[in-house]
């Protein structure tokens, strides 16, 4: 899971991953072992704003509760503890059940629908693929839905990019 933490992960993916080192497992337990992590306030489990009603509950992203457990996981972090730290960020000011993602031709890291916010996460943007990936589709959703608000959150860079307010984390945080 620490490893899929910034995509949509699958149940019978997952199982398959668990099957691999030699564990036998079935999806139902691993349904059960998934909830009950959930339960515990271990993991935050993430659903697609727009996915149909059996994607929403196979396909979620699950972000860790805690950086540190979720550091311990990881090779290269960066990315990834940025993106899990604004989850649990959103999720503590809006509530689990009103923090999504969105998938559809592009992905929108972040949807809170009942605030109008959408935002994309990436450690940086200086390099030209990266700003391609993250800023071209915020900036076609925010044309789209002029009435939501729109970030770009960063490990340290602040700009405007196409309309978009681009946010280190650090002030994004501090924010009411």
């Amino acid at each position: 899971m620490a490893e899929s933490v910034k995509q949509p992960l699958s149940y019978n993916r997952l199982k398959n991953v668990i099957v691999a080192t030699g564990s036998p497992i079935s999806v139902p337990t691993t349904i059960d072992y998934v909830d009950y992590a959930s339960d515990s306030w271990l993991i935050l489990p993430m659903e697609n704003e727009v996915g149909k009603l059996t994607e929403k509950e196979t396909q979620k992203k699950y972000y860790f509760i805690d950086n540190g457990l979720l550091n311990l996981f990881l090779i290269n972090s960066e990315t990834s503890l940025l993106e899990n730290m604004v989850a649990v960020e959103l999720c503590r000011r809006f509530g689990k059940e009103n923090v999504f993602f969105l998938k559809a031709e592009k992905e929108i890291v972040f949807m809170v629908p009942d605030e109008k916010l959408a935002i994309q996460v990436s450690y940086s943007i200086k390099d030209e693929t990266t700003y391609n990936m993250e800023v071209p589709p915020l900036a076609k959703y925010a044309k789209a839905h002029e009435d939501w608000k729109c970030l770009l959150i960063t490990y340290d860079e602040e700009a405007m990019e196409e309309g978009i307010p681009v946010v280190p984390v650090w002030k994004w945080l501090m924010e009411l």
